[in-house]
């Protein structure tokens, strides 16, 4: 089940196929995937409302355990009773084979007969253990296909778990730009790699599409993947550079978040679904999340009945533990805690200038560093020209977006600094040699001169609009332009 602001959506009465065909409401790639129709049939990703899954209805989910529970009570009850009877009970299941077991036990002494019954009994309860397990086991595998079988069908460009990278689109990993296309040996190809600002967004097409206009053969293809760091985006480089060989790489990086998604101590979430990601250690070795736990996730059991439970508690833990020590504390001691991307405690210290030189900024932005460097690396092997493209929270644009956002007494207080995250990045990129592009001066100006928002509402998860993207395509297209004739002319020679 779905909720809207909290409110809970009543099932819709069409189906899957006719929600998408229609286009009377839309799918979440943040929460699960599955589609749903709003209460008034806006699209949920510029209406600014906050949908959140509940997952299966509370009594199908109550009912579910209770039939397990009780089928574990039942398979240890009759183990129970099996060791508590006689042993004339258990061992006499027909009359001639008793009196072959009377004419054994006579023969035999009696202070031997003691543990051979001990023997038996301790074999009847390994057996029917085994049964039991069994049987459960059965309950879970038939619970599970029901499960798959009721579950919603995946949709394109929503999200789903994968081993190495913790999740990824669903229906392909990239998307061609233009599609359908029909690219020539000549054609300059260029790979948009980011998160949700590049997820399915615009800009990327706007890009090619100026390009187009200037009279460059360009085509592209967008690689953002929803909640994505920079140490995913490299592993995201490390499949395709060699597979699609681009010619440039424009690698969108969201201050907001990537310092964040880099670093696990504490590391951030952004539901349920999305907790097991990979990170860079001091060495550069990357170390991907559990494969066997990213299997057990994938189960509907586990998703569907045993999540929705366990999460809270996962987040109440990290909350109680981050007010109890503090984030630099919890990062000066390396402690793998995972909390929700919307705790105040997570992003604040990254416009606090007070806050730079603690243990949790200090590693969020060395590690940061460290996949920048790694791709700027992996590129120049690859002969493959890379560019920066940076972007921020809302509230760094819109005084609205920063009422509704951040505490007054935050704002106020004289250790705020809503640029500060830019100028970290600039001079990371200065000393990695490697190209940044800012549109956030031009989005504060367009914000002043329209009186307008330019993003889909003033949350946490707000995105530029679809009418605003054309200012990060505005970034790169002049430094794209320049590389394209370059690698025209080098040919001509």
């Amino acid at each position: 089940m779905l909720s809207e602001n909290g409110v809970e959506l009543p099932q819709s009465k069409s189906l899957h196929a006719d929600i998408r065909d229609r286009g009377a409401g839309a799918w979440s790639h943040w929460n699960r995937v599955i589609l749903f129709s709003t209460s008034d049939g806006s699209d949920p990703r510029t209406n600014g409302r906050r949908y959140t899954v509940v997952g299966l209805t509370l009594p199908i989910r109550i009912g579910s355990i209770l039939l397990a529970l009780a089928a574990g009570f039942l398979a240890i009850r009759g183990v129970l009773r099996m060791l508590r009877a006689p042993r004339t009970q258990r061992e006499r299941p027909t009359a001639p084979i008793a009196a072959v077991a009377d004419a054994r036990d006579a023969s035999s002494p009696g202070p031997d007969a003691a543990p051979v019954a001990r023997g038996r009994r301790w074999l009847l309860a390994l057996a029917s253990a085994g049964v039991s397990v069994l049987a459960i086991s059965l309950l879970i595998v038939g619970l599970e296909l029901v499960l798959r079988w009721t579950a919603p069908a995946p949709v394109p460009t929503t999200l789903e778990l994968a081993e190495g990278l913790g999740w990824t689109r669903y229906g392909g990993p990239h998307r061609p730009i233009p599609e359908p296309r029909s690219p020539s040996p000549d054609s300059f190809l260029v790979l948009f790699v980011g998160d949700s600002f590049s997820h399915a967004r615009q800009w990327g097409d706007l890009t090619i599409e100026a390009l187009r206009a200037r009279g460059i053969d360009a085509i592209g293809e967008e690689c953002g993947v929803s909640g994505y760091g920079t140490v995913q985006e490299l592993m995201v480089l490390r499949r395709f550079l060699p597979e699609l060989r681009p010619h440039a790489v424009v690698l969108q990086v969201y201050l907001w978040n990537d310092p964040r998604d880099n670093w696990p101590f504490p590391g951030i979430c952004y539901n349920a679904r999305m907790t097991q990601r990979p990170y860079m250690d001091e060495d550069g070795v990357v170390h991907e999340p559990s494969s066997w736990l990213i299997s057990l996730r994938r189960c509907e059991v586990w998703k569907r009945l045993l999540e929705p439970l366990l999460d809270p508690m996962r987040v109440s833990a990290g909350r109680d533990r981050l007010a109890a020590d503090g984030i630099d504390a919890i990062a000066e001691r390396r402690e793998r805690l995972v909390i929700d991307y919307s705790t105040l405690d997570s992003w604040a210290p990254l416009y606090q200038p007070s806050r730079q030189d603690g243990a949790y900024m200090r590693g969020a932005w060395e590690s940061t560093e460290r996949a920048l460097r790694a791709i700027r690396d992996l590129c120049a092997a690859h002969g493959v020209a890379l560019a920066v493209l940076a972007v921020d929270q809302a509230f760094t644009v819109e005084p609205a977006a920063a009422e509704a956002s951040v505490p007054e007494a935050l704002r106020t207080g004289g250790d705020w600094d809503t640029e500060l995250p830019m100028r970290r990045l600039h001079a990371i990129t200065t000393r990695l040699e490697i190209p940044l592009f800012d549109p956030m001066p031009a989005l504060r100006s367009q914000h002043r001169e329209t009186g307008t928002t330019l993003h889909d509402g003033p949350g946490m998860g707000a995105h530029l609009l679809p009418r605003s993207e054309a200012t990060l395509s505005d970034a790169v297209v002049p430094w794209l332009e320049r590389i394209a004739r370059d690698r025209a002319d080098q040919r001509l020679r």
